[in-house]
């Protein structure tokens, strides 16, 4: 574990190392904002233990981390834009539907732990009403991403049963992935907007395209006129409103079923013709925000995400704080 903190610690001091400023258009600028975001996953909000059991995810906007090294492979938009620049830090784990067996489940889903660091950059233009996030992700999948130790733990805290089949989750093994992902507002009212969303992945850890779209209702600020908490006049008053999201998923390559690129010695998996290649879902939820402070709290379903499973939800909780 000490060897890959020290890993993703290099990765991103490296990151920063500035190689000159990153060349922004004189109309375009960099947010000042500057805020930490919380994002936390669990399906204890939805009374299961599998598949997606828990997942966290930090990111921290600063101005600057515009003094990259990494940013020539982070484009945003040439003209009118607000960029925003940060460093983000995510662990996912997956486990069976049942813990009570040491041996593999055929059928089920493999235990899986995936922890990484990234770089990335937002790229908001409002008056086109239209978004850019690009991001560069750094880790490792397998034991000293600490799945295990964090679920049994909790486990032996809260129940008695102990999971006993991680010794059979995926091999240690290199996550260097690429996302871009494009909104775009087409309906933009006060009180009522629609964005239509796209996303693709490309690396070691998913191979995957993603379409869907976006529906917000209440007191709110444009989706592209900020990114975090408190970043002006408007967003500083008592801000609420819902939210819904739908998409369909092209599934190319998931680390997480089939295992990584480099170690193919893993104990068990999902075979390439039992994965499902395409992947269902939306979420809906409701956002309080006040000043520096916004809070999220929202419910995701998906399909099976390869043959033999069954559907999944799990809760989402957000925490933001501006500094």
């Amino acid at each position: 574990m000490k060897t890959l903190l020290l890993f993703l610690v290099l990765f991103n001091l490296s990151a920063t190392i500035s190689f000159g400023q990153d060349s922004l258009s004189r109309h375009n600028k960099v947010s000042a904002v500057r805020f930490i975001s919380h994002d936390y996953d669990n399906d204890v909000f939805t009374n299961t233990d599998y598949y997606y059991t828990q997942g966290v995810r930090y990111e921290l906007v600063f101005p600057y981390l515009q003094n990259s090294s990494v940013h020539f492979v982070l484009p945003g938009f040439r003209h009118l834009s607000v960029n925003y620049y940060g460093v983000t830090w995510e662990q996912k784990c997956y486990t069976p539907t049942s813990l009570k067996s040491d041996t593999v489940l055929r059928g089920d889903r493999p235990y899986a732990s995936v922890l990484y660091s990234g770089r990335f950059r937002v790229s908001n233009d409002e008056l086109h009403h239209q978004r850019m996030k690009t991001e560069i992700d750094l880790g490792l999948t397998g034991h000293c991403a600490l799945c295990d130790d964090e679920q049994k733990a909790i486990h032996r805290a809260l129940v008695d049963q102990q999971p006993l089949g991680w010794g059979t989750q995926i091999r240690q093994d290199l996550i260097l992935n690429y996302s871009i992902a494009y909104d775009k507002g087409v309906v933009n009212t006060k009180y009522v907007q629609c964005v239509l969303q796209g996303k693709v992945d490309v690396g070691s850890l998913y191979d995957r395209a993603i379409a869907g779209g976006m529906i917000r209702a209440g007191k709110m600020c444009s989706y592209f006129s900020l990114y975090g908490p408190g970043e002006n006049e408007a967003s500083k008053k008592v801000l609420c409103y819902g939210f819904i999201k739908g998409w369909v998923q092209g599934v190319g390559y998931d680390a997480t079923l089939q295992g990584g690129l480099f170690d193919r010695n893993n104990v068990y998996v999902i075979s390439d013709k039992n994965v499902e290649r395409l992947v269902y879902g939306y979420q809906y939820g409701i956002v309080f925000s006040y000043r520096k402070l916004s809070l999220q709290y929202a419910l995701v379903h998906i399909t099976p995400e390869f043959s033999s499973g069954r559907v999944h939800a799990w809760g989402h909780i957000n925490i933001s704080v501006a500094f």
